[in-house]
């Protein structure tokens, strides 16, 4: 910042000032942050969100970075500053003059709310630090009816921020660069799931610094700062440490990586932050915070029935882009998903085929340079009382698909399942919108007794919504989990319990049928379809 601005603390936006205002005490200039990736992200974030106007707030007190100041750099010989400068951005124009008289009460609330409150894009606080200034960051995020209204941000919190007496909120999910001392990339993915799951679960929302010293408290290959990075057991140990339990996924296997889609929007639809780490084309290991994610409007794979060990149609698989929090590029950053699609028999679709190529997540910085990374692992924070994981659930939609497939006798069958979690009050709302229900039926619906969580399995029938399967995501995996069924379409639910009828008839006398069938299907399973199938409107096993 020249000398000139110092007594200034509002600006126009521009990538020019934006730079500028990233220096710092002689440790950071405005130079470097035109080649410093994660700024350059940044400002190209803030141009596409609007941002016309910067307030400077100087000597901020940030309770992140004075905790990572008091555990480590208070220590140095260098003398490092413990106060940091606080960016402010808004979508409204506005001058020095004008927001004198904000400050001063001198313009009509309903101005204010229309120029300032509505115009807030949230704040970005620069770090007093040589190399890792970008702390907390606090954006909006991209407008959702960008990219044709696929976007989805459910991982996002409400962030209060008084400015100067100004009272100002922003949608968000908090961003920071990784610092090379305190906290690398694994501790900053931790950080910023751990924002959402706090108001989630009522859990805990630790700093960085606290993040790296609960995750190395049992657990050291290294010396616990500087940090050199978390291994699994040490993030696993950061989430036990918040009070939280560890959903672990090793993507080693082969089913797994398939699944991956499906696994990670089984979680983020429900707002939960998915941790995944993986290796770069490098071979360096990485770990980004999955935020957000894009899906078609069309199935991405074929609708033919999947024989045995393929994969079952799942909404899941329409996604084609995720937002990440990436703390070497910046917030909501968009990774495509790549699978291998190539055939050996003429380039046909094989995406439910068996592959030995993993999927792939690819996406290229400011700078223009690629970036790719393979996923090895997928972390999910969850409450101790959700036991079912979605692997789990899974093999019971598979079960059910199974049957259900072979209930029509066209190939062309276009059956899809979203399968995702939910808690019992948003559950309810939704199936109790439905205006196909009687008084009477949405009342029995809402006043059944569910589950905290549960994991919800609608059933799509060329786009229509047929049923869905409720199961109990606080079950054990070797119960009947699968405790309540609605059925949305009684046309479908009688051409299903005739066909059904004609399956059983089949098993009986065919050994070989017999033998198909019972291999993915169970006594219990069979005998709560035969009650369910019987049963108009709504099943409940409980």
């Amino acid at each position: 910042m020249g000398v000139e601005d110092r007594d200034r603390s509002v600006f126009e936006y521009s990538n020019g000032r934006f730079f500028s205002l990233l220096e710092n005490r002689g440790l950071f200039y405005q130079e470097q942050a035109e080649e410093h990736p994660p700024a350059l992200y940044l400002a190209k974030y803030l141009k596409e969100v609007g941002a016309a106007t910067i307030v400077v707030e100087e000597d901020y007190v940030d309770g992140d970075y004075l905790d990572d100041y008091a555990r480590y750099y208070v220590r140095c010989f260098s003398s490092y500053e413990k106060r940091c400068r606080r960016l402010h951005f808004f979508s409204y124009q506005f001058d020095e003059g004008y927001f004198s008289m904000v400050i001063s009460k001198r313009i009509s609330p309903e101005d204010q709310a229309e120029r300032i409150d509505n115009a807030y894009l949230g704040f970005v606080i620069v770090k007093p630090l040589p190399s890792s200034v970008i702390g907390k960051t606090v954006l909006a995020t991209y407008s959702c009816n960008k990219e044709n209204g696929h976007r989805k941000y459910p991982c996002t919190r409400t962030y209060s921020a008084n400015l100067f007496g100004i009272e100002l909120s922003v949608e968000s999910l908090a961003y920071q660069e990784q610092d090379l001392v305190v906290a690398r990339c694994a501790t900053v993915a931790l950080w910023s799931a751990f924002q959402k799951t706090s108001k989630i679960f009522n859990a805990l929302e630790p700093r960085p610094a606290e993040i790296t010293d609960a995750a190395t408290a049992n657990y050291r290959n290294s010396r616990s700062m500087p940090s050199s990075g978390l291994s699994v057991e040490q993030m696993c140990s950061a989430v036990a440490a918040v009070g939280l339990e560890q959903e672990l996924f090793d993507l080693s296997s082969e089913p797994k990586r398939r699944n991956l889609l499906s696994l990670v929007y089984g979680y983020l639809r429900y707002g939960l932050p998915v941790l995944l780490a993986g290796k770069l084309k490098d071979g360096e290991l990485h770990a980004i915070t999955l935020t957000g994610y894009s899906c078609l409007n069309h199935p991405a794979r074929n609708w033919s029935t999947p024989p045995p060990g393929m994969l079952v149609p799942m909404r899941g698989r329409r996604i084609d882009k995720f937002y990440a929090h990436d703390d070497q590029v910046g917030p909501f950053s968009r990774i495509e998903a790549i699978e291998n699609t190539s055939s050996s028999e003429g380039g046909s679709d094989t995406i439910d085929r068996p592959s030995d190529s993993p999927i792939r997540f690819v996406r290229k910085n400011e700078l223009g340079e690629g970036w790719s990374m393979t996923p090895t692992l997928v972390v999910v924070p969850v409450y101790h009382k959700i036991r079912l994981t979605f692997v789990d659930v899974q093999e019971w939609v598979t079960r059910l698909h199974t049957w259900i497939a072979c209930s029509k006798s066209a190939e062309d069958l276009k059956i899809e399942w979203d399968v995702y979690l939910v808690n019992n009050s948003d559950l309810k709302r939704e199936i109790a919108q439905d205006e196909g229900f009687s008084d009477s039926l949405r009342t029995k619906i809402r006043k059944t007794s569910f589950p905290r969580y549960v994991w919800r399995a609608s059933l799509e029938l060329e786009g229509s919504q047929i049923a869905d399967f409720l199961i109990d995501a606080t079950d054990v995996a070797g119960a009947m989990p699968i405790k309540w069924i609605v059925w949305y379409d009684n046309r479908f639910r009688e051409e299903f319990k005739a066909r059904m009828a004609q399956l059983t008839e089949m098993i009986e006398r065919d050994v070989d049928v017999k033998a198909r069938f019972m291999s993915t299907m169970t006594p219990p399973l069979i005998t709560l379809l035969t009650k369910a199938l019987a049963t108009h409107g709504y099943y409940a096993s409980a």
